[in-house]
């Protein structure tokens, strides 16, 4: 990739920054005007895989006990019987037929979510409306039910857990999470809440393409990551995105290719036959990207997806390209 091409992508995209790393260095970065590498800003759904690793931990310190437990089992007060039968791996994966309608629309879910101010009362009401484990279907519901399965194992809130024994141990820097109100009662935003700069979010890529190892120690389990690398039971065919690709989303056309895949809240890119990227993306072009076979973690933060630019495909070019030269 050349470097002016590259820089050129940059200026003209809503990039605000843009950091490699390679083996674990920084190796490039670029700011916009007013930006640097401390620079905090909110992820949107990169908050999603770091909730990731965060059952990963609770269930390898025995706070959860598996992917498989019913959701009835870990929340309380969950008001649908079919949704008190879900399990975690259902809401990881995205597949639960919990009712959910994009938009911002006060009434429409997306609004629910961002703007409701008693989540932690709202969440277990959902409801199921569509088959489950049929096709992926991203709902914020998910996330959140996740969070107050967190807290009730870990006996704190999720903001606490998160930087005891996360974004604490790895060292990330400046982080909040954004709650739903003030007081006891709040709810961290753990579908899209989650603040921090690029610097913090090239160190949680680098904790990923480590595997889970951090300073000698397994900050995240080893079969966590195991799990993640595992692409047997994942979302990766067009039938399994059909929800997207039939509403003809800016999305649609890379996930009809078969080359990505969605599970326990991240994406997976398959670039090639023996590679195996993963990332974490956000509604306003949050990006962070882990390609093990050319060694690179690639941070984006940005104001926006421009609108026909899927910046996957564009990240591995530049991990190829950075692995070349």
């Amino acid at each position: 990739w050349p470097g002016e091409s590259l820089l050129t992508l940059l200026q003209g995209s809503s990039t605000n920054a843009f950091v490699v790393l390679r083996s674990g260095v920084l190796a490039f970065e670029w700011y916009a005007p007013g930006w640097d590498g401390r620079t905090v800003r909110r992820t949107m759904s990169v908050t999603k895989s770091v909730a990731s690793l965060m059952v990963g931990q609770a269930i390898g310190d025995g706070r959860l006990g598996g992917v498989d437990a019913p959701l009835g089992d870990l929340v309380a007060g969950i008001a649908d019987a079919g949704v008190a039968r879900l399990t975690l791996a259902r809401l990881l994966r995205m597949d639960c037929g919990i009712a959910y309608r994009e938009g911002l629309i006060p009434w429409h879910d997306d609004a629910r979510v961002y703007h409701g101010s008693r989540l932690r009362l709202r969440a277990p009401r959902v409801r199921l409306t569509d088959p489950v484990g049929r096709y992926f279907h991203y709902n914020d519901w998910h996330p959140l039910l996740v969070a107050l399965a967190l807290e009730r194992a870990g006996g704190a809130s999720v903001a606490g857990l998160l930087a005891r024994d996360l974004w604490g141990p790895l060292g990330g820097g400046p982080a909040s999470l954004s709650l739903d109100r003030r007081g006891a009662s709040a709810l961290g935003h753990l579908e899209s809440g989650f603040n921090t700069s690029a610097y913090g979010l090239a160190r949680f890529g680098q904790l990923v393409l480590q595997r889970g190892r951090w300073e000698g120690k397994a900050l995240v389990p080893e079969a966590w990551m195991a799990r993640l690398e595992d692409l047997s039971d994942a979302w990766h065919t067009p039938e399994h995105f059909a929800y997207y690709i039939d509403r003809k989303l800016p999305w649609a056309r890379p996930l009809a290719s078969g080359r990505y895949a969605y599970k326990d809240f991240w994406w997976h890119h398959r670039p090639a036959a023996g590679a195996h990227d993963l990332f974490a993306m956000g509604a306003l072009g949050a990006h962070v990207y882990v390609s093990p076979d050319t060694d690179r973690v690639i941070v984006r933060l940005a104001d926006r997806f421009p609108p026909g630019l899927w910046w996957a495909g564009l990240l591995r070019r530049v991990a190829e390209a950075a692995a070349a030269a």
